[in-house]
């Protein structure tokens, strides 16, 4: 289960930059096609998700 306290929001971005340069290490170093380049950009993916309907669910409870 996820934690949606205190932090959370700070969190996600923390790691969404760290896999952003994660990322871009690794494009560097294998390629952009390179199947770990690739799992790079799906986790990263997944972050930026969590954190888009982290805030999409936290402007609904605020118009309430």
């Amino acid at each position: 289960m996820i934690d949606f306290g205190i932090g959370y929001e700070d969190e996600l971005l923390t790691s969404i930059s760290k896999k952003r340069k994660e990322l871009i290490e690794v494009a560097e170093t294998c390629g952009i096609k390179n199947q770990e380049t690739v799992k790079q950009s799906k986790e990263l993916d997944i972050l930026i998700n969590l954190y888009q309907k982290y805030i999409f669910n936290r402007k609904l409870i605020n118009e309430q």
